[in-house]
């Protein structure tokens, strides 16, 4: 049996050296042919580690020539959480990577000192029982309680899995530039902390068969977590202004998504302060379009078009509309090119939208596309109007997004008032 124990910071290049680690023990056993599933498993595992917990990381490495066992160990007491990305993300897969190819895999909590995630490949010996600090085990005291009325369900898991692509690529950009201090670190350790106690506090509504349109919840954190969502904040501002400008692969942050996540953040702060809950109001008419470059497209194929065709591009923008879009609903070209797609959307449905649309952008996944659905549109007077919709997406360069809908008035329901 070969045993190797590793002591490792929260950086980049700790997650190189674990994985070297583990394929050298792992071919010193004569078990080269687990050499890279097992590389790749330590990575992804000291990878989360370093993004999400921050703190010290011990690896322990135990092979034989009939298998291995490693076990990662850090101080964080959030657990993994398999997310739900497509094949275009461009993070989350770590656990679902874990699941698909460890023989065996599981989370022991540690009392009093985090949490131990560990794989094994082969036959081994039976997995030693979690360290301890010798304390009684005692949970985490509850710091604060701290309510979320209305909460839109839809937007908030959209929110939760693009802040979770933002946070995780804002921080790997953050190392990779090694402009990264110690202040900065702090605050994105404590924006990691605090994004992981909400994500617990909203997972329940999120694996519901039905989930509710709009939820009371209550979020449980622990100590510094109210700090965290200051953090939290400040760290997704300036990842969403890197993803405006194409220094992270994350898509464009809606301006929806940004105001949920700013009630949320100052629903924590007040409330720690005393403050009673203020409720989810809903969207307003006049959210700030996101500031984004603009895409490499030729617009004449709906500016001909002698059906109703709009064009919006990843960022929810109009780009254009032919005469019998505009005649459709009320606009003039000068009028609607350059607002967002929620103009035409009617109110009660733009949360909805946005959620979708968000998700569609990190996962590839819809309900919608290339197909068609009878939806109502709204037009410039405010009255709404039935229409089939069918929409299409075409790739354009830099990998960005071009959505091509095509409207028909559908006659057979009638105009509703809007």
């Amino acid at each position: 049996m070969v045993e190797r124990i590793l002591q490792l910071d929260p950086v980049p290049a700790s997650a190189r050296i674990a994985r070297r680690a583990v394929a050298e023990v792992v071919t010193e056993t004569g078990r080269s042919d687990l050499a890279d599933t097992a590389a790749l498993l330590v990575t992804e595992i000291v990878t989360n580690a370093i993004v999400h917990a921050r703190t010290p990381i011990h690896v322990t490495i135990t092979a034989t020539p009939h298998g291995v066992r490693v076990a990662v160990m850090d101080s964080s007491p959030h657990l993994p959480v398999r997310r739900s990305y497509g094949t275009a993300a461009t993070t989350g897969r770590g656990v679902a990577v874990v699941e698909l190819l460890a023989e065996r895999f599981g989370t022991d909590e540690v009392s009093g000192s985090g949490k131990t995630v560990w794989f094994e490949l082969g036959t081994t010996s039976p997995p030693a029982p979690p360290v301890t600090s010798g304390e009684p085990h005692q949970e985490a005291p509850v710091l604060e309680l701290v309510r979320l009325d209305n909460l839109p369900v839809a937007l908030a898991r959209a929110w939760q899995q693009h802040a979770d692509t933002l946070l995780r690529e804002y921080l790997l950009a953050s190392w990779d530039s090694e402009a990264i201090n110690a202040e900065m670190a702090e605050r994105q350790a404590g924006a990691g902390e605090a994004f992981s106690s909400l994500s617990e506090s909203l997972a329940p509504l999120f694996v519901a068969a039905v989930a509710p349109a709009h939820a009371d919840v209550v979020l449980e954190l622990r100590p510094g977590d109210v700090d965290g969502f200051r953090d939290l904040a400040e760290v997704l501002d300036r990842a969403s202004a890197m993803a405006e400008t194409g220094e992270l692969l994350a898509p464009t942050t809606q301006p929806e998504i940004r105001r949920l996540r700013r009630w949320v953040c100052e629903q924590v702060l007040s409330q720690a302060e005393g403050a009673e809950p203020v409720r989810w109001l809903g969207l307003s008419d006049d959210e700030p379009m996101a500031t984004v470059r603009p895409v490499d497209w030729d617009a004449a194929g709906v500016l001909t078009a002698t059906e109703a065709v709009i064009a919006a591009d990843d960022a929810n923008r109009i780009l254009a509309a032919s005469p019998a879009a505009l005649a459709l609903l009320g606009w003039t070209s000068e009028e609607l090119v350059g607002r967002r797609i929620v103009t035409v959307i009617p109110h009660r449905l733009r949360e909805a939208h946005i959620a979708a649309f968000t998700m569609h952008l990190l996962t590839e996944r819809t309900t919608i596309l290339n197909r068609t659905v009878t939806v109502p549109a709204l037009r410039r007077d405010g009255t709404e109007i039935p229409v089939e919709l069918f929409v299409r997406r075409e790739s354009v360069g830099g990998g960005r997004a071009v959505f091509i809908a095509t409207l028909e008035p559908n006659a057979g329901e009638g105009n509703a008032s809007g």
